[in-house]
């Protein structure tokens, strides 16, 4: 997989609050806030380098259960 399919399967994907949390469009993207977190994020921060790093991530096969 490459980086931006990765970013791809996101496409849709709402934030709610200033960076407190998202919602989902659909199963696909299931673990999207969790990895985030595994990543470092917190609610209240910033989110898009958390989101590019999971991005690099997946497109190296990695998954949400098993980042870090």
């Amino acid at each position: 997989m490459k980086i931006d399919e990765a970013a791809r399967i996101f496409l849709g994907v709402k934030e709610y609050g200033k960076n407190q949390g998202f919602t989902l469009i659909d199963k696909s993207q299931f673990g999207f806030e969790a990895s985030l977190r595994n990543m470092g994020w917190t609610p209240g921060a910033s989110w898009c380098a958390f989101f590019i790093k999971y991005c690099v991530y997946l497109a190296c096969g990695k998954t949400h259960s098993n980042i870090m």
